[in-house]
């Protein structure tokens, strides 16, 4: 017992520790990953605002019992993914829409439907589909009151689709979040 006590106190390399929550996302299909790299992007909100209490008591009790910390509920819908050149690729619909499940099941997300959307946009010039440039990004927010807009491109790769997917805010056109996962074909 003693020798096996020192052989690992004399080694000096760093072993890898990885949590049961880094395994279980490794495990995980390619866009349920990408949903939940995208949600961590997402800032949280206080319900209680300590700025405003002058009150010492009041001031008091909340060091004592900080405020709870809950998630603001998002307004996002997953546009259709592209190729690297803004045109539509064959796969692109189908793959928002696994984005858009993903996402959905958070407690934090109203998701909008595309398809029940398409007709409003229509009407406004305005499409889910293909290349959007921000103009669009910024108009398609407006009208529907979003905090977010999925975009998406996909490369065909030897074994698979490279996916790289961006969260975006439509007032600003800024990314929020991104992320990167490979979908594997023929498996």
């Amino acid at each position: 017992m003693v020798f096996l006590f020192v052989a690992f106190c004399g080694t000096t390399e760093k072993l890898p520790n990885p949590s049961l929550a880094d395994l279980n996302a490794l495990s995980a299909p390619p866009m349920q990953r990408m949903a939940t790299e995208l949600l961590k992007s997402l800032p949280k909100e206080e319900l209680s605002d300590k700025k405003k209490v002058t009150n010492p008591f009041r001031k008091f009790y909340l060091w004592v019992f900080p405020p709870i910390v809950k998630e603001k509920t998002y307004r996002i819908i997953v546009l259709s993914f592209t190729t690297i050149s803004g045109k539509e690729h064959k796969l692109g619909n189908i793959l928002a829409e696994k984005l858009t499940t993903e996402l959905a099941k958070s407690t934090n997300m109203k998701v909008l439907d595309r398809l029940m959307y398409s007709p409003e946009l229509e009407k406004n010039d305005l499409s889910l589909n293909g290349g959007v440039v921000l103009e669009d990004l910024k108009k398609i927010g407006k009208l529907f009151s979003l905090d977010a807009i999925v975009t998406g491109i996909v490369s065909n790769n030897v074994n698979g689709l490279d996916i790289n997917c961006r969260m975006i805010d439509p007032k600003t056109g800024y990314i929020i979040g991104a992320e990167e996962v490979f979908y594997p074909l023929n498996q």
